[in-house]
């Protein structure tokens, strides 16, 4: 579990493709982000999406203490060469740090020297992929999907189908479809919904469960009928 800091802003080492992707995304969901980087050129790129950049070699924790980064709350190591800059972080104590591995031995060496969170990047764009060939509707759906490993996702989607307008989750039995409905909003709203409660169209609703099995709901509850 990730400790807090002072310090809420988020750097992100080595903007390649993927640090870029992270930095995007990031900013798209307001976060503050620094970025860190040896090449100039690349920074150059990433400016409109972060607070700050840093041409610097994150492998040098006294680097990082002359810039100022040492009381990072959380640390995104997007390079795959990266156990000298992750061993620079820890000798810093710094403890919220999220490292991409390469591959499954990668993954274990950071796993061992104490990396918060591992990303194995290639590996979830294969499973993304193996989805997208097994499950039609899952092309449909896709941006709205997020994979939680063993073949589990969670997703929202607006209820536009009328026949399970004013239905209660008891009445609509989507148990039998072994997902889980674990959030509803509505409008300006959230709830967390129990057995009774009310669903009315163009609620957005998330759910968990097996891919083949939210692909179905999805299906079921956004038909325009």
């Amino acid at each position: 579990m990730f400790k807090k800091n002072e310090n809420k802003n988020i750097c992100v080492v080595g903007v390649g493709r993927y640090g870029r992707a992270i930095i995007e995304q990031l900013y798209k969901l307001k976060k503050q982000v620094i970025a860190v980087d040896k090449e100039e050129a690349t920074l150059r790129g990433i400016k409109e999406f972060v607070v700050d950049s840093y041409v610097a070699d994150a492998a040098d924790p006294e680097v990082l203490k002359t810039i100022g980064l040492d009381n990072m709350e959380t640390f995104i190591v997007a390079l795959s060469e990266n156990i000298e800059i992750i061993a620079s972080l820890l000798e810093l104590n710094v403890k919220n740090i999220i490292a991409r591995a390469s591959t499954r031995s990668h993954a274990r060496v950071l796993k061992q020297i104490g990396v918060d969170v591992i990303i194995l990047p290639e590996e979830e764009a294969g499973v993304r992929t193996a989805l997208l060939a097994a499950h039609k509707s899952f092309i449909k759906f896709t941006e709205t999907f997020q994979e939680l490993g063993d073949g589990y996702v969670v997703g929202s989607v607006v209820l536009n189908n009328t026949k399970f307008d004013k239905l209660s989750l008891k009445n609509l039995n989507f148990a039998k479809y072994n997902v889980i409905i674990v959030m509803v909003k509505r409008q300006n709203q959230s709830f967390l919904p129990d057995g009774n409660f009310i669903l009315n169209q163009n609620d957005l609703i998330t759910i968990i469960g097996k891919v083949q099995n939210v692909t179905q709901v999805f299906e079921l509850v956004s038909q325009q009928i």
